[in-house]
């Protein structure tokens, strides 16, 4: 007859860990996301002819930037239409000779929406406007004085205008 079974032994030692497993099948690819929209209105909008500002004027602007979308400017013309309606972000400098007080407005459709007063040659601002389609939106002297642009073929002014919401 078969006599009972002895106790366990101990746990012997732990091996040494084996190679690494070859690498499996790449998994299929998965559906493609949809398109971005990117910026439905964008427009960079330039002066580098010089000129004056006169008081009671808009600046006038020389150039577009070529990849502007949704936005519409006339080289040589003072206003910027904005096609699609919904909030945008105005961002403006006017670069200037005179080193005096200065006002200036960004203008919707002739009425002045934000102003800005500062003392010195670089005039910035940024805004934020709710605009609708068609509406035409100009930088606006609205000092009793006369401003010189930096003289061409330096850039005097310029507007950087995109939608951020619909």
């Amino acid at each position: 007859p078969t006599g009972d079974t002895g106790p366990t032994g101990a746990t012997g030692d732990t091996g040494a860990t084996g190679p690494t497993g070859s690498t499996g099948a790449t998994g299929a690819t998965g559906p493609t996301g949809s398109t971005g929209t990117g910026l439905a209105a964008f427009g960079y909008i330039y002066n580098i002819a010089g000129g004056t500002i006169e008081s009671g004027s808009n600046v006038t602007f020389s150039n577009t930037l070529p990849a502007t979308t949704g936005i519409t400017h006339t080289a040589g013309s003072d206003v910027i239409t904005v096609n699609s309606s919904g909030t945008y972000n105005i961002e403006f400098a006017v670069y200037i000779t005179n080193n005096d007080a200065t006002n200036i407005a960004v203008a919707v459709n002739g009425i002045d929406q934000y102003s800005i007063e500062t003392a010195g040659r670089d005039i910035t601002g940024v805004v934020m406007l709710t605009l609708a389609a068609g509406d035409q939106v100009a930088i606006h002297n609205i000092d009793n004085n006369n401003y010189t642009l930096t003289p061409a073929p330096f850039l005097s002014a310029f507007v950087s205008i995109y939608i951020v919401g619909g």
